[in-house]
């Protein structure tokens, strides 16, 4: 079951609009018509996390120092700016020691 799938499951609309007003009904409309278009090339590639703090958000891709963007995240991340422009940080954790 998808996240969407299983919040639309859990919640009644009301509920989750006002437990999670970070996403407003245009930028949900909005990822919706984005995965709508072609959900098999759109469903994967999407961030690790969404970041909310303050009644600010973003999302949230987590990358080691070794660790490199596949094919689909890179596609994602170019749709994202041509067409979704969701809030977005590539976020690299640096190699440290213990």
């Amino acid at each position: 079951m998808s996240s969407i799938s299983f919040l639309a499951a859990s919640m009644d609309s009301r509920r989750c609009a006002q437990r999670y007003c970070l996403r407003p009904t245009v930028v949900l409309k909005t990822v919706l018509g984005y995965l709508v278009l072609n959900y098999w090339g759109h469903y994967s590639g999407w961030p690790d996390l969404l970041v909310y703090r303050a009644n600010q958000w973003f999302l949230a891709e987590v990358k080691s120092w070794c660790d490199k963007l596949n094919e689909n995240q890179k596609r994602w991340i170019q749709d994202n700016h041509r067409y979704l422009h969701l809030p977005f940080k590539l976020v690299q954790v640096a190699q440290g020691g213990v």
